[in-house]
């Protein structure tokens, strides 16, 4: 499979081989990565735009799978029937970018059977799509200083969703941008194996990477929620302290023990859990993997 074209405001030129994505393991949690705001912070910091060489690999692996996982339902969806390699492009970042647009018949109604979209990530001031007006989106990645742009039309008939794979896929570079964020959360337990119904104990430690002093509230179970394999899981502090608010210095960093309900299965768990403080609609969070065994 071939990149055929660079895609950029000005049009198209001609663009490089594509290479296979190599494997990754994804960390899928409820929607994208833009969350709601449970507290503010004041903070003063520069929009930089993290575009080196590990993070535009990571990008175009996003894209790469997006690719992919359309090409996989092209077989359920007829809108999808023109899909191909031809759809493939990279933009002037050196992205991947996909734009697909459906040929219906000549016997179909316009708002009927429409169906087409573009989708790349790029630098957040970036304007590709923009001449699409209402059909066009942006999705940040505030932390990085990069964004999904894209656009999607569809009429009355088409069911194929490309926001599916996008929040999908887009949580790769979610994690990814976990470690630009001034608050770090780490997730840290004393084993990775546990037996059926043995509960879990883990340690939240929350620090603050930046250079500044940050007002932020004690870890406990109003400030920190968790979730096992996409689904709510119960935990309880090892200690009980209210949510103060408190300054945590340039540095510095807050602990609190938590145990959480053990596993009646074998299985395979990834813990992840959030703090409720949101920085630019971001939370710090961090995943924890573990093994339950008999």
């Amino acid at each position: 499979m071939k990149v055929l074209f660079k895609y950029n405001n000005h049009g198209v030129t001609r663009g490089p081989t594509l290479l296979q994505g190599r494997p990754f393991f994804i960390s899928f949690v409820e929607g994208l990565i833009f969350l709601f705001f449970i507290f503010s912070v004041n903070l003063s910091l520069a929009q930089e735009v993290i575009l080196d060489e590990k993070t535009k690999a990571i990008c175009n692996e996003v894209m790469l799978n997006i690719y992919q996982d359309i090409l996989t339902a092209k077989d359920k969806y007829p809108e999808l029937s023109q899909f191909d390699e031809k759809v493939m492009y990279e933009n002037e970042k050196g992205i991947y970018a996909i734009v697909y647009q459906y040929q219906p018949s000549g016997t179909s109604r316009p708002n009927h059977d429409t169906f087409e979209f573009g989708v790349t990530i790029t630098t957040k001031n970036n304007t590709i799509f923009q001449d699409q007006r209402g059909y066009a989106f942006n999705l940040d990645f505030p932390f990085l200083g990069l964004k999904f742009a894209g656009y999607f039309k569809k009429g009355l008939k088409p069911k194929y969703d490309i926001f599916a794979p996008i929040n999908k896929y887009g949580q790769l570079l979610a994690d990814h941008q976990q470690n630009y964020l001034p608050l770090q959360l780490r997730l840290v337990t004393n084993k990775t194996e546990y037996k059926v119904k043995e509960p879990i104990h883990f340690e939240v430690e929350l620090t603050n990477v930046s250079k500044k002093h940050m007002w932020v509230k004690n870890i406990n179970e109003e400030t920190i929620s968790c979730l096992y394999n996409k689904r709510y899981w119960g935990t309880q502090a090892r200690s009980m302290q209210s949510a103060t608010t408190i300054i945590l210095k340039s540095g510095e960093s807050l602990k609190r023990g938590f145990a959480g309900e053990g596993f009646v299965e074998p299985q395979n768990v990834e813990i992840y859990c959030s703090y409720s403080m949101s920085l630019k609609g971001v939370k710090p969070a961090g995943v924890l993997h573990l093994w339950v065994t008999r």
